[in-house]
């Protein structure tokens, strides 16, 4: 037999012995994932037997984890804004630093409350489902070129219940004339989008989790992480609308540089806990074509 206690000390030295960092932790949160527990829970289940059908599969996903699978993909699931997503491979893992987009896009919308949302590269649709969920009255769009990913999105968009939101499967750059009609209808249209902001040649340097399992084309910007915010702004003037996006650790001062360069002085950079600029706001609302 088999406690929750000594299936905790077991996992913690199975990921131990792969170097996985942080042990202990992963050990615990493998296992709450697991079996669905809340921390409380967990602890007050320590002395539990675990049934032999649990250990054979949390022996399965120790393995896996073991390869550095990322846990989001073992357990098919990942939290965001302390609401449930459910996660696939192949979709972009939601990373706590992208709420404080949602935190500022909740600011934002104290001065704009918006009719009309975008969500551009929705993923698995966080971004889209938690703007749905806080403005039930607007319509939100959500696009992205990966099957994978808006098959991910739809299952979330039915697990929290947000009628408001229509997922596209396209490329939203060659979709213009769609979306370009949507915004000339709308009084208050506000873009939000984490876009693929890694230069290319940075993407072999990041760790094995994400390097070797999390989508490339959810990752790469380009020779210098920048290609789609260039797009991005270039696509936008000329309509009403405030783009609210995460960006680079490093990328604000070419960012600042190619705004100016395109005439727009209406934009913020807003920094993280850390101080690290992380969130760039553009209102493109009162510049003329």
């Amino acid at each position: 037999m088999t406690s929750l206690y000594q299936l905790h000390q077991f996992a913690t030295e199975v990921l131990t012995d792969h170097g996985i960092e942080d042990a202990s932790l992963e050990a615990e949160v493998l296992l709450l994932d697991f079996f669905g527990y809340t921390r409380t829970a967990y602890i007050l289940n320590l002395q539990t037997e675990v049934q032999s059908k649990d250990l054979r599969r949390i022996k399965g996903w120790l393995k896996k984890r073991a390869r550095r699978i990322p846990l989001a993909y073992i357990s098919r699931k990942a939290y965001f804004m302390d609401h449930l997503y459910d996660v696939r491979p192949g979709v972009l893992i939601p990373r706590p630093e992208t709420e404080g987009l949602i935190e500022v896009f909740e600011e934002k919308c104290k001065t704009y409350s918006p009719d009309v949302i975008f969500d551009i590269g929705c993923g698995s649709g966080i971004l889209a489902i938690e703007a749905a969920l806080r403005y039930p009255g607007a319509k939100v769009y959500a696009w992205d070129i990966s099957r994978k990913a808006i098959a991910t999105t739809l299952q979330n968009k039915v697990r929290h219940q947000v009628p408001n939101l229509e997922v596209l499967n396209r490329d939203f750059f060659s979709d213009r004339k769609r979306w370009a009609s949507i915004l000339s209808k709308a009084s208050v249209p506000i873009i939000l989008t984490n876009p693929p902001y890694i230069p290319d040649e940075h993407i072999a340097l990041l760790q094995d989790e994400v390097r070797l399992y999390e989508p490339k084309r959810a990752l790469k910007g380009g020779s210098d992480g920048l290609i789609f915010y260039r797009a991005l702004i270039k696509g936008f003037i000329g309509f009403g609308c405030v783009v609210i996006c995460e960006i680079g650790i490093d990328q604000k001062p070419p960012l600042s540089q190619f705004l100016d360069y395109k005439g727009l002085s209406e934009y913020e950079f807003i920094a993280d806990i850390h101080g690290i600029p992380r969130i760039l706001v553009i209102n493109f609302r009162n510049l003329m074509q």
